[in-house]
């Protein structure tokens, strides 16, 4: 068993292995041979290690490499799956006893892990993609990591990716609409769009979200986060690059989203161990005048945050008031996973 933080995966096996030329920068798919029927499969759990091995003889003098995907169940939660988000709604109904009233349902950092070699690979998934494309993602998966000559793994990616992405927001949007009969026709729902130390990175367009507008269709407004802001107390700090960057991202859902709002996050990394600074940066008060500065270059309005040192607000409707209602963020458990 492995663990990623709160997830676990377990290994089960192999999926597929090819045997890929190593000659060039992108592949020509006649070149490529399928090895799964020959290929074992071993798990060492005392080291935490997975490999495939097996023979295979080249069929010229030129270099070859062997790629293998493994197949691992995981803790993480499926939103492909109808029993994974009937069991998240019966929560959320076993929540709304004790609740009465909510303004905003919101997915803290959802979606699935698309990075370092982790993709989903679930039944529904594999059953969307065919129905899309005719053709079996088993077969295909090789091209998700590398590039092909004949320039077919682009389709590939831009269905599977899709795929992930739209499983995603079918769930939010039937989740929204059975909750929407228990707290009322009001109720807003939201995303929160990026992780707090990748922001500003390819890492967030990956974790789940992927392209934020895409998503807007099932959403109240944005939401974005950028993390490690202690890095701001120098002024010349490349970090402002990613508070740029995040604002102008924020704005731009706060523009396109149904009711015209979005939150720009700002957290620390742990609290100043009595130093002072985030009472004062650059000579300016942190949470007033320096915060306040920040958000108007961008377009943005500052609101204190409860839970960490603040939070932007999009000027394009104004000021949201904080309600005395409740406002649920969490994200939904799942249990294991192929």
């Amino acid at each position: 068993m492995f663990h990623e933080v709160a997830l676990e995966y377990a290994p089960a096996g192999i999926l597929a292995a090819y045997a890929v030329p190593i000659d060039g920068t992108v592949v020509n798919p006649q070149d490529v041979i399928d090895l799964t029927a020959r290929t074992h499969f071993f798990y060492n759990a005392r080291d935490r290690y997975v490999q495939a091995f097996g023979f295979f003889q080249p069929p010229d003098s030129r270099a070859w490499q062997v790629l293998a995907f493994f197949l691992v169940r995981s803790s993480h939660v499926d939103f492909s799956s109808v029993t994974h988000m009937q069991r998240y709604q019966e929560k959320l109904g076993e929540f709304a006893q004790d609740v009465q009233a909510l303004d905003l349902l919101m997915w803290d950092e959802p979606g699935f892990t698309c990075v370092y070699g982790a993709l989903p690979f679930s039944a529904p998934i594999q059953k969307e993609f065919k129905n899309r494309t005719k053709l079996v993602l088993r077969e295909q998966v090789w091209k998700l990591a590398l590039e092909c000559s004949d320039d077919s793994h682009i389709p590939i990616r831009t269905n599977y990716f899709q795929t992930v992405q739209d499983s995603m927001i079918g769930a939010q949007r039937r989740i929204w609409t059975a909750m929407k009969k228990v707290w009322g026709p009001n109720l807003r729902a939201g995303i929160h769009d990026t992780w707090h130390f990748e922001s500003a990175d390819m890492c967030d367009m990956n974790h789940g979200s992927m392209d934020l507008w895409r998503s807007l269709q099932i959403r109240s407004g944005g939401f974005v986060d950028l993390g490690g802001v202690n890095q701001l107390r120098d002024p010349a700090s490349g970090y402002y690059a990613h508070l740029a960057a995040m604002s102008l991202i924020c704005k731009s859902l706060g523009k396109f989203s149904r009711e015209k709002f979005a939150f720009n996050n700002l957290w620390t990394v742990g609290d100043d161990e009595g130093e002072g600074w985030q009472k004062s940066v650059g000579g300016h008060d942190w949470r007033g005048e320096h915060l306040s500065r920040l958000a108007a270059v961008a377009g943005l309005s500052a609101a204190q945050h409860v839970a960490g040192i603040s939070a932007m607000e999009s000027t394009f409707a104004g000021t949201l008031r904080c309600s005395r209602r409740a406002i649920a963020v969490g994200k939904p458990a799942g249990g294991l996973s192929g």
